[in-house]
Parts: structure tokens; C-alpha cells; sequence
């Protein structure tokens, strides 16, 4: 009996006073680009674009904020106004397989939508996934709604499919493609074809010089008249925090 008194307050001390298991550390990212295109004299022309991209990631989870803006005006007429909001959900299943859900609202005029909303829901799976390398791909389903510049409406259902490549070929470049294929369920023969191309150059801990090229091809353009490619080159000053 004696025994027992002194062990109880021995493990009563070790419950209170024990350091507490160390939980698995919370991650916040934030990356933001910048750039820009002055032109005067002869040439009157002024062009801005904007991307930014916020991650919060905690044990399997993580969660996006991303937002982009291009805005240009050439001759004093409004030549360009393109923009995006977007979040999305991922959770992993494995060191290979995860899920996620997405949200984005994004508007450009000069392609014949006012507005889209646009849900996302799928899987997503790693073909490699080293330090220096990673492939991927997404697959799943895609709900859109179009408010057009014809004041007309689109609802769609569509399927997704998105592959993307990284590659860090030393401490200082890095690159990216990534390639998506959508199709519209409700409207037939409209696909279309996003890819973006980049490489990235270190500056310094914090500063980063990036390339890119963005190419988005709608095989029915959102109205009648407008092209079916678009295409937008980049040189943008990255900071990442």
C-alpha cells in the first residue's frame, strides 16, 4: 500500500508537468508577380499584370488563395481587363493520391464573358514526386456559369483533365508546364486547351525572375466573332514570402 502511494504521485507529477507531443508544424506561403510595359512618345501604350497566390498548409491539408489581374490601354482606349479570384481545397490520401475542391470567378471582355463561376471537384495523383521532380494529374468534374458580353447566359458541365511537370535543374532555375483539357458535356464540339510554360530564376532568397506562356484555346469562342486562341508572354519580378 505503501508502494502504491508513492507511485500515484510520481505519475500524477508526470501527466501535469510532461511536455506535450509536438503537433505537425502549420505552413503559410505567399507568392506575388509583378510586371509591367510602358510605352511613349511615337507609341502610347501602358500594360500591368498581376498574380498572386497565398497557401495555408496544415497535416494532410491545404488550402489557396490565388488572384490575377492584366490590364493595358493603348492609344488611350482600354485595350485589355482580365482578372481571376480564386480558392481551393486539397486533402491527401496518400504520399501519391489526394482530393480537392475549387472556386474561381474570373471575368475578361475582350473574350466575350462579363463574368464565369466556376466549380471544381476531383483527384489528383503524382507519377513522380522527388525534391528536384514532380509529375502529376488532375481528373474530375467541372461546373460553369458564363454571363456573356451578348447578356446571354451558359451553364455547362464539363470534364477536366490537367497534367503538370516541375523540375528544379539546379539551386537557381526551375520549370513548369502544365497542360489542361476540358470538354462541355452541354455544348457539343467545345473543348478547350490551356497550357502555361515557365522557367524561373533565383535572384535571391526572396526575388525570382520568371518567363511564361500562357495559351488558352476555345474551340467555340464564348460569342460569335472572337478568336479561338489567345496567348499572353510574360517577364515578371517574383517574390516569394
Amino acid at each position: 500500500m505503501r508502494r502504491v502511494s508513492l507511485i500515484l504521485p510520481f505519475l500524477l507529477t508526470r501527466l501535469l508537468f510532461a511536455e506535450p507531443a509536438v503537433a505537425p508544424a502549420s505552413k503559410l506561403s505567399h507568392e506575388s508577380e509583378a510586371s509591367a510595359v510602358l510605352a511613349s512618345g511615337n507609341t502610347d501604350a501602358r500594360t500591368f499584370a498581376l498574380k498572386q497566390s497565398t497557401a495555408y498548409q496544415w497535416d494532410k491539408n491545404k488550402g489557396t488563395f490565388t488572384g490575377s489581374l492584366l490590364y493595358g490601354k493603348s492609344g488611350g482606349i482600354e485595350s485589355a481587363r482580365k482578372w481571376d479570384l480564386g480558392v481551393r481545397f486539397d486533402r491527401e490520401l496518400s504520399e501519391v493520391m489526394g482530393l480537392f475542391l475549387g472556386y474561381q470567378i474570373d471575368g475578361n471582355i475582350f473574350s466575350g464573358f462579363e463574368s464565369r463561376h466556376t466549380v471544381d471537384l476531383g483527384g489528383k495523383y503524382y507519377f513522380i514526386r522527388t525534391d528536384e521532380t514532380k509529375l502529376s494529374t488532375e481528373a474530375g468534374y467541372r461546373y460553369q456559369a458564363e454571363k456573356l458580353t451578348s447578356q446571354t447566359t451558359n451553364n455547362n458541365h464539363m470534364g477536366r483533365a490537367f497534367l503538370e511537370w516541375t523540375n528544379a535543374w539546379n539551386k537557381q532555375v526551375n520549370s513548369k508546364v502544365g497542360t489542361e483539357f476540358t470538354y462541355n458535356f452541354s455544348t457539343r464540339n467545345d473543348y478547350r486547351i490551356n497550357a502555361e510554360p515557365s522557367l524561373s530564376v533565383i535572384l535571391t532568397d526572396v526575388l525570382s525572375i520568371k518567363l511564361a506562356y500562357l495559351i488558352n484555346f476555345r474551340n467555340l469562342p464564348a460569342v460569335a466573332g472572337k478568336k479561338q486562341l489567345d496567348t499572353l508572354y510574360t517577364t515578371s519580378l517574383v517574390a516569394k514570402l
